[in-house]
């Protein structure tokens, strides 16, 4: 037997989960929103609207960004996105640990 647990948080809707921290985590490392959901294989439609989605619910920015001109533009996380993302990691991390054992107790004989 095998499970699968999905992981999302928010406010007051189910906003932020594992694909907004991957497109989050990939604009920190490059410093560019597009080249993160690129790597992603996602849509510019699509990666702004789970960010707007998250960002309105939560109630604050997640990403910034900056235009061009002669230094170009560029994207970045902003502090309280990475905080999130590290307590979002963390949450995961221990939900998982969690998981496993009552799963193991439950389906022990399977």
């Amino acid at each position: 037997m095998k499970y699968k647990f999905k992981l999302q948080i928010g406010k007051n809707e189910p906003s932020f989960g594992k694909g907004v921290v991957e497109l989050l985590e990939l604009c920190d490392k490059y410093g560019s929103l597009s080249k993160a959901y690129k790597e992603m294989k996602m849509s510019n439609s699509k990666a702004w609207k789970i960010i707007k989605r998250a960002q309105e619910d939560l109630g604050y920015e997640l990403v910034h960004t900056t235009s061009g001109g002669n230094h170009g533009g560029g994207s970045y996380v902003t502090l309280e996105g990475k905080q999130l993302i590290q307590k979002y990691k963390l949450f995961q991390e221990k939900m998982d640990r969690y998981a496993i054992d009552i799963f193991k107790e439950i389906f022990k004989d399977e």
